[in-house]
């Protein structure tokens, strides 16, 4: 029974951590991501802006060297589309299908900025794009590769952490559900045991109020219904130890004071006399000798 209890509970413990691991790596994913995901819209709208006051100008020297800065702190591509040309940093690839596919819908002044949830064992990088310009028309596309790489290792090293929580956890309430296994579980072992004994003896032995309420309500209860037993059964041995010798008393008396003729041959009167009280007295004493 405690293996069948004990099983049932680490069955429902496992699932309850797993849930919530679960629910802390999905956090921990949708954080990192919005982290990221915000910074490198920041970078990207810089970016744009200046673009945009170099495609006003006719000047792109100061966008291509905060460019290539950035290319060389974080190892991310950028590439800038104006009317007068492309400038790229980072040696990230215009004829990339994600790059192409950015820059379409950029032109089309859609912006294209959300980054997919990270997982902590992919691969790769990803794109964001927008579009710069007046109100009315668009001067020009900036896309910006998302290097994830930093970010995947920072969440593996969360998942980590989450996983020897959890297992730890797991020790914890497997511990927790051992106890409670054996504090509700002993006290039926002993009322079992307490059970077979008075079956056996007619005794029991006065059962430990331990275990939840009900059931030390249980083992005082047993107690006192076992003592109750006890005496009655006690008091039953001594009342026929009693009967039985004030039985043997009277019985004792009734042999010791036969007539000392009874049963010898002293004429035919004696004789009768001699062979009708035997019959009687030894059929008397038999019914009550048993």
């Amino acid at each position: 029974m405690r293996l069948r209890v004990l099983g049932i509970l680490s069955l429902l413990s496992l699932l309850m951590v797993v849930a919530v691991s679960g629910v802390i790596l999905a956090s921990a994913s949708r954080e990192l991501t919005q982290e990221v995901q915000i910074n490198r819209i920041a970078a990207l709208n810089r970016f744009a802006q200046v673009a945009y006051d170099a495609a006003l100008e006719g000047d792109s020297t100061q966008l291509e060297r905060e460019m290539d800065g950035y290319s060389r702190l974080y190892g991310e591509g950028i590439l800038i589309r104006l009317q007068q040309g492309t400038l790229r940093s980072g040696g990230l690839d215009a004829d990339r299908p994600a790059v192409r596919d950015a820059v379409s819908g950029a032109s089309l002044n859609v912006s294209n900025t959300v980054l997919p949830t990270l997982e902590p064992f992919g691969s790769g990088s990803e794109v964001i794009s927008r579009s710069f310009g007046t109100g009315s028309q668009v001067l020009g596309e900036a896309v910006l590769e998302v290097n994830l790489d930093a970010a995947r290792q920072k969440l593996r090293e969360r998942w980590l952490v989450v996983g020897l929580a959890a297992a730890a956890l797991e020790g914890l309430l497997l511990l927790a559900a051992a106890r409670l296994t054996g504090w509700v579980l002993r006290p039926v072992h002993r009322l079992n045991s307490a059970v077979t004994e008075l079956e056996e003896t007619g005794r029991s032995s006065q059962l430990p109020a331990d275990g939840p309420p009900e059931l030390r309500e249980l083992s005082r209860s047993f107690t006192a219904m076992a003592q109750t037993v006890s005496e009655a059964i006690d008091s039953q041995r001594q009342l026929i130890a009693d009967t039985s010798h004030e039985l043997r008393n009277p019985v004792g008396a009734a042999a010791e004071d036969r007539p000392a003729g009874a049963g010898t041959a002293n004429g035919p009167r004696a004789g009768r006399s001699g062979r009708g009280w035997w019959p009687s007295w030894n059929a008397w004493k038999g019914f009550w000798t048993g």
